[in-house]
C-alpha cells in the first residue's frame, strides 16, 4: 500500500491519465486493426511540408520540399519528424510511430501544466490546470497529425517552468535549458521571436517582485 500511495503522485496519475486519453484517442481515430493500419493517414496541405522536409533531410538532400527549398518552413519540427524516421524506418507506420511520440509529449505537457500552476499559484490550482489540459480537445486531437504545434506545446511549458525555478536552483545547467527550450521554440514557430522580449520582461519582474508578480 505504501508503495502505490508513492507512485500515485500528482505527477504520474495526470501523466497516466492523460496518455490513456490519447492513445484511446488515437485508436479510436484510426481504428487500428490487426495490421494497425484499417484507415490510412496521409498527410495534406502544409502537414505534407513538413514530411517531405523530413525526407529530404533524412536522405542528405538538406531542407528541400518537392521542388523548391522551403525556407519559409521552420526547420525543427521537420528535424524532429526526421530524427523519428531514422529510428522508425520511414513508412507508413513511422507515421504512428510519431503519433505515439506526440501523445507522449502530449502527456508530459499535463505534468509541466500541473508544475507551473503548482509553483506559480497553490497545489488546487495546478491539479485543476492539470486535468483541463488532460481533457482539452484540441490538445488531443493535435497528436492526430503533423502539426508543430505538438512541440509548441510542449517546449514552451519547459522555458516556463525552467524560468520558475532559475532562482531555486542557482545552477549553470538549467540556464541552458532554459536558454535552449526558448531556441528551440523559435526555430519551431518564428513568431515567439517577438514573444522573447515579452517573456524576458516578465522574468525581471518575476525575480525582482517575486512570484506574486
Amino acid at each position: 500500500m505504501k508503495r502505490l500511495k508513492k507512485f500515485l503522485t500528482p505527477v504520474t496519475v495526470l501523466f497516466f491519465l492523460a496518455l490513456i486519453v490519447r492513445l484511446g484517442f488515437l485508436i479510436y481515430h484510426f481504428k487500428f486493426s490487426g495490421d494497425w493500419q484499417s484507415r490510412l493517414y496521409i498527410p495534406t496541405t502544409y502537414h505534407r511540408d513538413y514530411d517531405s522536409l523530413a525526407v529530404s533531410i533524412l536522405k542528405g538532400y538538406g531542407f528541400r520540399g518537392l521542388d523548391m527549398f522551403q525556407a519559409f518552413r521552420q526547420p525543427f519540427y521537420s528535424i524532429f519528424l526526421a530524427f523519428l524516421y531514422s529510428l522508425l524506418g520511414y513508412s507508413y507506420y513511422a507515421y504512428f510511430g510519431v503519433f505515439f511520440v506526440q501523445a507522449f509529449l502530449s502527456s508530459l505537457a499535463t505534468v509541466f501544466i500541473f508544475l507551473i500552476g503548482k509553483k506559480a499559484f497553490n497545489s488546487l490550482t495546478g491539479w485543476l490546470a492539470g486535468l483541463m489540459a488532460c481533457f482539452y480537445s484540441p490538445f488531443i486531437r493535435i497528436v492526430a497529425d503533423f502539426e508543430p504545434e505538438n512541440l509548441l506545446i510542449f517546449i514552451p511549458l519547459v522555458f516556463v517552468l525552467c524560468l520558475l525555478r532559475i532562482e531555486d536552483k542557482k545552477s549553470l545547467g538549467i540556464k541552458i535549458i532554459t536558454g535552449l527550450t526558448m531556441g528551440l521554440t523559435i526555430l519551431t514557430k518564428g513568431v515567439f521571436l517577438f514573444i522573447l522580449p515579452v517573456f524576458t520582461f516578465l522574468w525581471l519582474r518575476l525575480i525582482s517582485v517575486g512570484k506574486h508578480f
